[in-house]
Parts: structure tokens; sequence; C-alpha cells
């Protein structure tokens, strides 16, 4: 992913509310060889009880051992809720912040 367009999202997203153990819950599942995982989060509405799941599949270039929280919350938060962490403070000026955006390949929604 190129950093203007990465830029262009940060933005346009609102500051989170919940973050970390305040309130998302999500499972990470990691595919074969580290290139790609996918971010779950499982809410039940308070109206009708059904369960409502919103998920994001990213595709790395290069293999990555892990996810950090920060990492997961941030690409979960971003492209499911359209908002960013509240910790987020310039992670794509910062040269781990670039690589790790660079080294997006692709991004699913579901």
């Amino acid at each position: 992913m190129k950093i203007e367009e990465w830029k262009a999202l940060i933005k346009g997203a609102k500051t989170a509310k919940e973050t970390g153990f305040n309130g998302l819950n999500l499972k990470i599942m990691r595919g074969k060889g580290g290139q790609g995982y996918i971010i779950l989060n499982y809410q039940k509405c308070d109206c009708c009880g059904q369960i409502i799941l919103k998920a994001v599949k990213i595709e790395f270039y290069k293999a990555i051992e892990h996810l950090t929280i920060f990492e997961a919350e941030l690409l979960y938060l971003l492209f499911c809720e359209g908002a960013k962490p509240r910790d987020y403070a310039n992670y794509h000026k910062c040269e781990a912040g670039r690589e790790f955006i660079l080294n997006i390949k692709n991004i699913e929604t579901a």
C-alpha cells in the first residue's frame, strides 16, 4: 500500500473510543507462511441478540512473524470501523510504521 493512500484513510478516520482491553475482542488467524492474516470481531446486537461478524483479511509481501496488538487493532479499526486508535500518534511517519504500511499487499473486508 502506498503511503499517500494510507494518509488519506487516516485523515478521513475518526478517533476510536474503545481500544485494547476496553472493548475490542479481536481474534487473529494466521495463514500459512505468515503472509496472510484474518482479524475477526464478533459483536452481539443489544436489541435483537444477533451475532455480527466483522473481518478484515490482510496479505503482505514479506512474511510477518506475528502482528502486534497495536497493528491488529489499527488494521481492524481503520478498515472495518473507519476509525484510528487513540494512540496512533502519526505511526506512518516512523520507520517501523512506513515499513509495515509498504509491506501491505492486499486488504479485503467482510
